[in-house]
This record gives structure tokens, sequence and C-alpha cells, in this order.
């Protein structure tokens, strides 16, 4: 009687284990695996930005579905002249993969503080 409740028990510990692992993949990060490789990607598509006629600095953000970029925002110096903005969907959606729909572009805000001005 006693080594079935042992072994009713050992089942149960690694149940409950295996759900515990399970619930924590699903919500962990676990070393940053995959906010490194979106950090990569948000890289490279600013690197491949800021070398586009027309464009200065660049910040950008993308939206992964299932590890698929499926949205993209960009914020540059250039960003409001809209030869600049066509240039970047165009390259944008090409590169990527993502229908221009899915693609935000604007203008940087221009720093007007004292330090900033010549």
């Amino acid at each position: 009687m006693i080594k079935i409740l042992k072994k009713f028990q050992i089942k149960w510990l690694f149940a409950v284990l295996a759900a515990v692992i399970g619930i924590a993949l699903m919500i962990g990060d676990f070393g940053g695996y995959g906010s490194s490789i979106e950090s990569q990607a948000e890289e490279k598509i600013r690197t491949l930005c800021e070398k586009v006629k027309g464009v200065g600095e660049a910040t950008v953000a993308l939206t992964f579905d299932e590890s698929e970029i499926c949205g993209v925002g960009i914020v540059c110096d250039g960003g409001d002249d809209p030869e600049v903005v066509n240039r970047l969907l165009s390259l944008i959606s090409a590169s990527c993969a993502v229908p221009t729909n899915r693609i935000y572009i604007t203008g940087a805000e221009k720093d007007t503080s004292p330090s900033h001005k010549k």
C-alpha cells in the first residue's frame, strides 16, 4: 500500500512539475532570447533606414506575432517628407515582407532645447 502511494505521489509530482515548467516557459523569457532577436531585428531595420537618402536618425519599434514581424513603427528625421516615407515604405515592405498598411512612419520631433540651438 505504501509503495502504491509513493508511486502515486511521484506521478503527481512530475505532473505538477511539468505544468509549472510549461507555464514558466509560456510567461518567462529566460535569458532574453526572444527579446534579443527582436532587438537585433529593430537594430538592423534602424541601420537600414538610416542609410536611405533623406533619413537622419531613426527609432524603430516592431510588433511580432509568433516570431514574425507584423507591424513596424518608425520615427525618423525626414519622416515628414512624402518622398522619404515612400522610400521607407517600399524598403521595409520588401525587406521584411510586411504590407505597407502595417508600417507607420513619422517625422521626429525637433529638439528646440537651448543646448541644441546653433
